[in-house]
């Protein structure tokens, strides 16, 4: 089992809230609440068998509080911040990511502005497999996180059509054969 850790943005959640402030206290894992320019997310820390169920755990451990998850935060990370996280300075990760030093670096994720950023899950498996010494939780993969982004728009937009599609309907590695899904007036008015 290893450790993950993510960040979910998240709507429904009030700081002022007890019972969603208890929930989070009353988990086995390390849950924060955060918001920042009107975007409320989630830091996690959660031990898991993989990065699948440690996301899954985590959104279904929400909705339990009437929190909705709305997306995975992909850690992008400049070369600054990889060279602070990996404990090696500038230079080094310069000349890494240009090839200079090291051709398997990975590729870089976007550019912003003048500036390439990488995903942190991509530079986390290389320095592992580079033999790197890592104070950090593994993180999800860009993938996971992408995968459960995607389910997640999906399952917004179906609710905001009157639609009910649950998550795991939409996810790739999913065990369900066939989407099932119901028009929310039709279900509503059948119970």
């Amino acid at each position: 089992m290893d450790i993950f850790e993510f960040t979910i943005v998240v709507v429904g959640f009030d700081l002022d809230n007890e019972f969603q402030n208890a929930g989070l206290e009353c988990l086995d894992y390390v849950a924060v609440v955060g918001s920042t320019g009107g975007t409320t997310q989630i830091d996690v820390e959660i031990e898991a068998e993989s990065a699948t169920s440690a996301v899954s755990r985590a959104i279904n451990d929400l909705r339990g509080m009437n929190v909705s998850a709305r997306r995975i935060e992909l850690d992008l990370v400049n070369i600054s911040q990889i060279a602070d996280r990996l404990g090696k300075n500038r230079e080094t990760v310069r000349l890494w990511s240009t090839g200079d030093r090291r051709a398997d670096f990975p590729p870089a994720f976007a550019a912003i502005s003048d500036s390439l950023v990488w995903a942190w899950a991509d530079v986390y498996g290389w320095a592992i497999n580079a033999g790197l010494k890592l104070d950090h939780y593994r993180p999800i993969p860009v993938n996971v996180a992408e995968a459960f982004t995607g389910a997640l728009a999906q399952t917004f937009e179906s609710k905001s059509q009157g639609w009910n599609v649950g998550i795991a309907a939409h996810h790739p590695e999913t065990k369900y054969a066939s989407v099932r899904a119901t028009k929310t007036s039709d279900w509503a008015t059948a119970a």
